[in-house]
């Protein structure tokens, strides 16, 4: 199954190069890649546009970049009409002298991603095309942010940590702050002596925000740094480590404040559910004017991060289906303040808009709005306004599928994330849906059920054969429930929704 989240067409310049820098850098942090990932996917597409616009001949006219999930494998794609690259796998060794520039950017392309491929243009396919695998992009592994200003100190506690942990690392408080400020942790581990700001200001900080003074912290500190120990024990950190730090006291020490913490988001959890749940469940009318939908949901904690909302207008019935990243009550409601913007921009709009046009009247909300500039989403919109028809637009969600009345075939229909540019277009896909056809649609939590990377390929390719062998829509919803609850009966770690749609009879 091949999904696209992100695609950008641009022209070879320093400017493309460093404004897609950017772009994928927002992309892979928020779909939760470490720095380990993100920063040689910076460098290998960053060279690799700079490459096409100083050596392609002829000229490229146009070129475009994607990032894409196809058989378990994240990618990136760029496609180009330029001249062909001969010698891509003659990798050159570095020049030894510092002012030779020819090969560099072939050689650090092919370290920063080693299993770069290069396909060149043909009868079938004129454009080039650069393909860079992502060995996992999505980290499911609690995520850790360690600073410290000493880099062997760093080297040594990130070894002990990366197999079980998505490390990122820091050298300062400020340099911390600034990132926990846009981005998400699971635990903060700080020396307290760094230049700049050190670890006991960060923690003053962090105990400043609301958004952050629950954030589990450990302190990591040789003794002769403890200078004020009744200042460290006023900061309600969690632990303190004295250095030189042993492996298996980390990591005891790591996996207790990590589970203690686990424990009170679930209490939490479970005391909000009742009043979150029922009134935050995704959930459709069985009939609309055109429209017959079923839809079966499983949230991953309260309220989950799925949304459906249903617009009915005068000439047409809208269904917006929409993913945003993560999961719990607060991704719940970033959804519905994503679906007042829907219903906001609905209702400024003196035409009905049609799914592609609100789809990019969407996406420029969200590129300029403070508030969700930095929310990841992914979405559906579907209109009816006929019997016979629907128009479908899919922004980043897994490729919908359709039952032609015999059997079902999966649509090569996708599109970039909402957000990602200021004046994103989208196209709108026309589908056929007379009576005894259907569409079925999924949020990725149903596709990606699985501990390891090989368990969740196995059970896409399960579930993939189990729609393409279902001959009775109707009961689909069901057979699909009851195998994910066989397969994951504890329920998945990102929410799961499901849709089908149909013509009323």
């Amino acid at each position: 199954m091949t999904r696209l989240v992100y695609q950008q067409a641009f022209i070879p310049s320093p400017d493309s190069a460093r404004a897609i820098r950017e772009q994928i850098r927002q992309v892979l942090q928020n779909l939760g890649a470490a720095e380990q990932t993100v920063r040689p996917m910076e460098l290998a597409v960053s060279e690799w546009i700079m490459n096409l616009a100083t050596h392609s001949r002829p000229y490229v006219q146009n070129a475009s970049i994607s990032l894409q999930r196809a058989d378990g494998q994240w990618l990136f794609a760029v496609n180009d009409d330029g001249g062909e690259f001969v010698g891509f796998n003659d990798v050159p060794q570095l020049p030894d002298d510092p002012l030779q520039a020819s090969g560099r950017g072939l050689y650090l392309l092919h370290q920063a991603c080693p299993n770069v491929a290069y396909l060149p243009g043909n009868a079938r396919n004129k454009h080039n095309q650069l393909i860079l695998p992502i060995s996992e992009l999505v980290q499911d592994k609690p995520r850790i942010l360690l600073v410290d200003d000493d880099p062997s100190q760093v080297a040594l506690l990130s070894a002990y940590l990366a197999r079980q942990y998505a490390v990122h690392t820091c050298c300062s408080g400020q340099q911390a702050l600034d990132r926990l400020h846009n981005e998400t942790f699971d635990l903060v581990i700080s020396d307290i002596d760094m230049p700049d700001m050190g670890g006991i200001e960060l923690r003053e900080r962090l105990l400043g925000n609301p958004s952050l003074d629950t954030l589990p912290f450990i302190f990591v500190s040789g003794s002769e740094q403890v200078r004020e120990p009744h200042v460290v024990s006023e900061l309600a950190i969690d632990d303190f480590l004295r250095k030189p730090v042993r492996h298996e006291q980390l990591h005891a020490v790591v996996s207790r404040v990590l589970e203690r913490s686990a424990q009170m988001r679930r209490r939490l959890s479970d005391y909000f559910d009742k009043q979150l749940t029922a009134c935050l469940h995704p959930q459709l009318p069985d009939n609309g004017r055109w429209m017959q939908a079923q839809v079966w949901s499983r949230a991953a904690t309260a309220g989950g991060g799925d949304l459906i909302q249903y617009v009915e207008q005068p000439q047409q019935e809208l269904v917006i289906f929409a993913d945003l990243m993560g999961h719990g009550a607060s991704a719940k409601f970033a959804a519905h303040l994503v679906g007042g913007y829907v219903r906001g921009l609905l209702a400024a709009s003196p035409d009905q808009p049609s799914p592609a046009a609100l789809m990019s009247r969407l996406s420029a909300a969200l590129y300029h709005d403070k508030l969700l500039a930095h929310t990841l989403m992914t979405l559906f919109i579907v209109r009816f306004c006929s019997a016979h028809h629907i128009d479908l637009v899919n922004a980043g969600q897994p490729r919908p599928w359709w039952f032609d009345g015999e059997r079902w075939k999966q649509l090569n229909l996708g599109g970039s994330l909402p957000g990602m540019q200021a004046n994103a277009a989208y196209s709108q896909c026309r589908i056929p849906l007379a009576p005894g056809q259907f569409v079925l649609l999924c949020s990725d939590g149903v596709w990606e059920v699985g501990s390891s990377a090989q368990e969740r390929a196995y059970n896409e390719k399960v579930l993939m054969q189990l729609i393409s062998n279902n001959r009775h829509p109707d009961r689909l919803l069901a057979k699909i429930k009851a195998w994910y609850q066989q397969v994951c009966p504890l329920g998945g770690r990102d929410d799961t929704t499901i849709v089908l749609l149909g013509q009323r009879g």
